[in-house]
């Protein structure tokens, strides 16, 4: 009640104090609240140790939220020394109790061989299990199992299926996904306008994917009028959150001068941001430069 503002004013502190009374009486929903009050820092100072002993004695009671919880931090390393097998155990636990959360991260643990060997059938198992209980996250796992071909037929038409259901709960990255599928024609007719209505959604939500694409849509004015500043506008938001691809494309931008606004200096900065990142486009492109006496992008 105090933690949510049910029927009494919001109050972490009143919250900490009622749920540490039940836990210290070994009740493990309290354990669990509790110790996400830690973890989170609300009502009290925050503290991935404690966070972490409250977790495990709900966990040992077979709490699955705890479970699953306990399983993050050995994931992360969070309190406690990272332990990738430890994690996919406690995962393990509370997925087997349907916990839809715990079964996608088990099935993305088997799907990245991380805490076992890489199996593509059992990823898919557990992946299947939280995407039939409604859980978003693995309906866009088990369209991009279906997309690339992993341990299933490859399906361009079913994997549109799980990216839509995932999409319609509001997922970004399922959005984005079945943005691309219509912006290429995959599993689908290819439909521009659709593509950048759900790219746009992605895009809101923050996907730094979904803001590179759409950005690209304004670029080559697909179903919307040919912009290079609003282009420049979406490349830049996913930019400033690390995204690889879309720095390189603010850097594109800024060298040729599609903005009006022609700045060599800026264009090496962001193509060194993206050649940083992996991006390798953008090394490609600086040696260029550099080849062609540009000394800044030598450095």
């Amino acid at each position: 009640m105090y933690a949510r503002g049910q029927l009494v004013a919001q109050d972490d502190v009143q919250a900490v104090f009622w749920w540490r009374k039940a836990a210290e009486q070994g009740h493990a929903e309290a354990e669990y609240n509790l110790a996400d009050m830690y973890f989170m820092g609300r009502g009290v100072t925050q503290d991935d140790s404690r966070a972490l002993q409250w977790f495990r004695k709900a966990a040992e009671q077979g709490y699955a939220d705890a479970e699953n919880a306990l399983a993050n931090m050995y994931a992360s390393g969070r309190g406690v020394s990272k332990d990738d097998a430890l994690a996919l155990e406690w995962f393990r636990r509370a997925a087997e109790q349907g916990n839809a959360t715990a079964q996608n991260n088990l099935g993305i643990g088997y799907a990245l061989g991380r805490g076992t060997a890489r199996d593509d059938a059992v990823a898919v198992e557990w992946f299947r299990k939280a995407a039939n209980l409604g859980y978003a996250a693995a309906q866009n796992n088990l369209g991009m199992m279906y997309q690339q071909g992993r341990a299933l037929p490859k399906d361009d038409g079913l994997a549109l299926q799980w990216f839509r259901k995932a999409a319609e709960q509001g997922y970004a990255d399922a959005q984005n996904n079945l943005g691309i599928g219509y912006a290429l024609g995959r599993g689908t007719a290819r439909d521009d306008a659709v593509a950048v209505e759900w790219f746009r959604k992605a895009a809101n939500l923050g996907s730094a994917a979904a803001q590179n694409n759409l950005g690209t849509m304004y670029q080559q004015g697909r179903a919307l009028p040919k912009d290079d500043g609003l282009a420049l506008q979406w490349f830049r938001r996913a930019a400033e959150q690390g995204y690889a691809s879309a720095q390189y494309n603010v850097g594109l931008i800024y060298e040729s001068g599609g903005t009006a606004v022609k700045d060599e200096n800026q264009a090496i900065m962001w193509f060194k941001k993206a050649a940083e990142g992996g991006y390798s486009q953008a090394r490609d492109h600086l040696q260029v430069m550099c080849d062609d006496g540009v000394s800044a992008a030598c450095s």
